[in-house]
């Protein structure tokens, strides 16, 4: 329901404004139907990455700790090094177990396509109904409004970045640290100097692999952002045609 006390005062905006508002009501149809063994993949899937961040923030914190209030133990430095290597095996089994559990769940992928297909015609039929109360010229500037949102969101994100950002971006922060920047001993070498003269730029590689994580993450959640503005995009280019056929 439209919120009056809300509306534009410009009367020629205010068409447009209640398009916007109505399709900010709208969801896009989320129950895709699954097997049982991809729904507790995904749960698998979302707890991996979930405490990968967690370790390797964990990691952050011990460098931090070590670099800027006192020196660790060589035991709690082995800990931090030993989280970011549980953060590269829950990076891999979070973008694995998603892939496993579909190839088994091949056998009735005809059935569930279908079964998926048909209830997101009926939900999306449902909202361009609602459309149809609108004028035409409101609809159309309603669509060119969120073309340009959906322009420049792109624009921040790029075209580089997909749904498994994160979790490829920490593993390769992980991987980075542990591996191809000297491994456990260059990490325990980082932790222990921080911005020591000799160590700077390693420490400062360190602290940049870890924006990069930040960057990938908010990427990640603008692109889910873009995602909603296209799918009230494709509801409007629906609802046009439905009135384009009904004045034929």
């Amino acid at each position: 329901m439209t919120n009056k006390a809300n509306e534009p005062d410009d009367e020629a905006l205010r068409p447009t404004w209640k398009v916007l508002h109505y399709l900010s009501e709208c969801k896009p149809f989320s129950k895709v139907v699954k097997t049982s063994i991809e729904v507790i993949a995904q749960k698998v899937a979302n707890q991996c990455l979930g405490f990968a961040f967690l370790f390797l923030a964990s990691s952050v914190v011990f460098a931090y700790f070590n670099n800027h209030e006192e020196k660790l133990t060589p035991v709690l430095r082995d800990l931090g090094v030993s989280l970011a290597y549980a953060a590269i095996i829950l990076s891999i089994a979070s973008m694995l177990a998603p892939i496993i559990a579909s190839c088994i769940s091949l056998i009735r992928w005809e059935k569930l396509s279908f079964q998926t297909f048909d209830a997101e015609i009926r939900h999306d039929f449902k909202n361009v109904t609602g459309l149809r109360q609108f004028e035409k010229t409101a609809l159309e500037d309603a669509k060119a409004w969120i073309e340009v949102k959906i322009s420049r969101l792109e624009a921040k994100v790029g075209y580089f970045f997909g749904e498994k950002t994160a979790a490829f971006a920490m593993l390769a922060i992980s991987y980075s640290c542990v591996k191809a920047l000297g491994g456990r001993e260059w990490l325990t070498q980082t932790f222990s100097a921080g911005f020591s003269q000799g160590n700077i730029l390693n420490t400062l590689l360190l602290y940049g692999i870890a924006f990069i994580l930040g960057i990938s993450i908010g990427s990640m959640l603008l692109r889910r952002i873009a995602m909603h503005y296209r799918y009230q995009k494709d509801l409007l280019e629906f609802a046009l045609r439905k009135k384009s056929d009904s004045k034929k």
